[in-house]
């Protein structure tokens, strides 16, 4: 078909591949083009470490927002939270907290709530002009099975999380009542990667939470978030990619992504019509044989040195 890449005739030439797409199509803009991409939900596909980094990034889209003052309601929702009455409470109070009490409010919450490596996050939201950004907790818990069961109960979590979504957003304390809805606002959603995928990633069909989302009516944009992390994390931040069934020789990406990055952030679209990423896979045991840009849309990388962030 025209326009599509030559074929990648081993895992060197698509190592080369990525590379060379990446080094081209990378924006060191990482803020400005979440903000004011045209899909009103941006899902960023995680592992769940280096929340410093991850916090800060976030703040630092609120803040942009923040300085806008916009008229429709924002959010945040995330997997990291408890959707629970409590954790609402708590959120609440810590958003309409005084600024010279936030932080002292802050540690006095419990670590279960896992709220504090948010803390930039949190401080851009509290007191958010005119009350218009709300944060949405959606975790549904763990059923407290080993990692080798996940293909057994994945398709139980992508319909828990959506619903929890559903659930959370309509009893969201911190907007205007129901105002977070696809025909009426903009938000961003932090989820474990196999999740914000666009299809199962172990090749089940179209029922992942994005799937969902998108059924629901929500203009999504997929982004898979790397964080270059400390080398205790290395494994769990890894980005394994194939050839595919007739090359299941992986590819680790997070050195390639480092390498580019040269310290600083940046994102990349990986869907335009030469990108190597419609030929190779998911590398992780069990994945069906998915080009990687059916997957997501885009990467995001931040470096471990990228503080603070540029918006232009």
């Amino acid at each position: 078909m025209a326009g599509l890449p030559p074929a990648l005739f081993s895992t060197q030439d698509a190592a080369t591949a990525i590379t060379t797409y990446l080094t081209r199509e990378m924006q060191r803009s990482v803020v400005t083009p979440i903000v004011d991409h045209p899909a009103n939900l941006v899902l960023f596909g995680e592992v769940h470490t280096n929340d410093a980094f991850k916090a800060y990034y976030l703040g630092e889209l609120v803040r942009v927002v923040r300085q806008r003052r916009p008229v429709i309601t924002h959010f945040h929702a995330s997997e990291r939270w408890p959707n629970t009455p409590q954790t609402r409470s708590t959120i609440s109070d810590l958003l309409r907290a005084q600024p010279t009490q936030f932080m002292n409010q802050l540690f006095q919450i419990p670590k279960a709530f896992a709220l504090v490596p948010f803390a930039p996050l949190l401080a851009q939201a509290a007191n958010f002009p005119d009350r218009r950004f709300g944060m949405v907790p959606i975790d549904v818990g763990s059923s407290g099975d080993a990692l080798d069961d996940i293909n057994r109960h994945e398709d139980t979590r992508h319909q828990g999380l959506f619903d929890s979504f559903v659930n959370s957003a309509t009893l969201c304390p911190d907007v205007p009542s129901n105002s977070i809805a696809s025909s009426a606002s903009r938000g961003h959603m932090l989820l474990g990667a196999r999740h914000t995928a666009r299809t199962s990633i172990l090749g089940h069909g179209d029922i992942t939470t994005c799937a969902r989302l998108v059924g629901a009516g929500w203009n999504v944009h997929s982004v898979r978030l790397t964080v270059f992390p400390d080398l205790d994390k290395w494994e769990e931040e890894k980005v394994v990619l194939r050839r595919g069934a007739a090359d299941q020789t992986p590819i680790d990406i997070l050195p390639i992504l480092h390498s580019i990055a040269g310290g600083r952030p940046f994102y990349a679209d990986i869907t335009k019509s030469d990108s190597p990423f419609a030929e190779v896979r998911e590398g992780r045991a069990g994945s069906a044989d998915i080009a990687f840009n059916k997957l997501f849309d885009a990467i995001l990388h931040i470096p471990a040195t990228s503080v603070p962030f540029p918006t232009q």
